[in-house]
């Protein structure tokens, strides 16, 4: 698949499904635009879903999170990620006061295998941390 070499630190994004609680989120899957970008859909048909878009943006890793408390924070690759230790920070969004309103603030997510890794989500009301929720995401099996 092209977006795997295209993105590359990015990879492992597209093929994970996320198994916290009891709902499993449907694989990030490429869009129409193949090199550029990737979703994850969250909580699918729940009243919390939300999709998130991970795409490229002048050739930087970014992000925008459809949150179902009706926002859209951004986030972009943090200096010092790598492939196994990546760090999306708050890159500003749409639909919220990022002084006032909560809004999901950033992920942190870990390689912690081949076929897993932990995905945890910071978030603050305003300008203070109100809380994080880590979450295991497994490689979905390949189609066949």
């Amino acid at each position: 698949m092209r977006m795997k070499r295209t993105i590359g630190c990015m990879a492992m994004l597209l093929a994970l499904t996320v198994t916290a609680g009891a709902r499993a989120a449907e694989p990030a899957a490429p869009s129409a635009d193949l090199d550029r970008a990737a979703y994850e859909h969250l909580f699918s048909g729940s009243p919390r879903e939300m999709i998130t878009v991970y795409y490229l943006a002048a050739g930087r890793l970014q992000a925008t999170h459809y949150c179902s408390i009706g926002n859209q924070p951004a986030s972009r690759l943090a200096a010092g990620s790598t492939p196994p230790d990546i760090r999306m920070e708050f890159a500003g969004g749409t639909g919220f006061d990022p002084q006032t309103d909560p809004h999901a603030h950033g992920v942190e997510i870990r390689s912690q295998d081949a076929g897993h890794i932990e995905g945890e989500w910071h978030f603050q009301k305003g300008a203070q941390p109100s809380g994080s929720k880590r979450m295991t995401l497994a490689r979905a099996p390949e189609a066949g």
